[in-house]
Parts: C-alpha cells; structure tokens; sequence
C-alpha cells in the first residue's frame, strides 16, 4: 500500500508515485509480470541507456499483445509488446490539468520528467486520491465556517440585545 499523501499537495510532484519499478526492453514479459504482481501495481517503465524511457508496459499491454494472440510470456521481449514512444508531464502541472489530459488521451498514468530524468509515475488512482482528500478538507471547511457563522450571529444578537437596552435605559 502506498503512503498516503499530503491535502495540500495541489500539482503532480505532490502526488506522484516516485517509487518505480524499471526494466530493460530485452527483459521477458514474465519478470515484467511477476515485478507487476509482487509490487500490486499496473505498469513498469522501460529504460534504456542512461535510464531514459523507451517504453511502458501496462497491464492492458499484456493482455492484448502476449496473452490474446497467444505469445509465451517467458520466450517473449518487452520490446516487442511494449507501448512507445511514451507521452510524459512534467512535476509542475496541477491535477486538474493532467486529469483533462488523462481523458483527453484516453491514458491511465503519465511517467513524470524532470529536467530528462524519470522522477515519478501519476495515475489516475493517484489523482482520484488526491480529489477525494481535497473533498474532505472542503467539507471540514464548510463544518468549520458554519461553527463561525453560527457565533457571528450569536455574538450579532448580544451586542444587538445589549445595545437596545442600553438605549432603552437612556
């Protein structure tokens, strides 16, 4: 289970898995499998020279590529099922903006780039965690701004009870 992260954490750097597991593409798809199943995670990223990303395999990758056309995932190369090239973001965008990019693509995660080096991977688990912790501290703002109106118009009809018996002495 990943650690949960931060409310506060608006843009991907904040939210991103920054724990990857990375193959090489003439590595078998049955190590990519068995990293994917022991890790519970859905992808691994493809490197190459100097850890820059060639590929990505994706469950769905599998599926379609090695188990339906009936290839042996022990005698098979991930360089031969794996999608490339990969469309990558970058730290700095805030959720919203990689959300409508997930949609807008019909992808489920983006490997994260900083600077030409792999940092991180955001799915859309990642994002839907980081909406629902937003939703929360919505909904305790609101708790908390009913508590203070509620004493603002206590304190509203003292001063209001006060000064009418002031003027009503007078």
């Amino acid at each position: 289970m990943r650690p949960a992260k931060k409310f506060t954490d608006l843009n991907i750097k904040g939210i991103m898995t920054k724990e990857l597991i990375t193959l090489k593409k003439d590595v078998m798809v049955i190590k990519a499998a068995e990293e994917m199943s022991a890790k519970n995670i859905g992808c691994v990223i493809i490197v190459g020279e100097k850890n820059k990303i060639e590929g990505i395999l994706t469950e769905r990758d599998m599926i379609k590529r090695v188990i339906l056309p009936g290839k042996n995932p022990k005698t098979t190369k991930i360089s031969s099922v794996m999608t490339s090239p990969v469309s990558h973001i970058t730290p700095n965008l805030n959720i919203e903006t990689v959300d409508d990019m997930l949609a807008l693509k019909h992808f489920r995660r983006f490997p994260v780039m900083e600077k030409g080096n792999l940092i991180g991977l955001v799915t859309e688990t990642d994002l839907l965690g980081a909406t629902k912790r937003l939703l929360g501290l919505y909904h305790s703002l609101q708790k908390i701004l009913i508590v203070v109106i509620f004493f603002l118009v206590l304190f509203i009809a003292l001063i209001s009870n006060t000064v009418y018996n002031y003027v009503k002495m007078i």
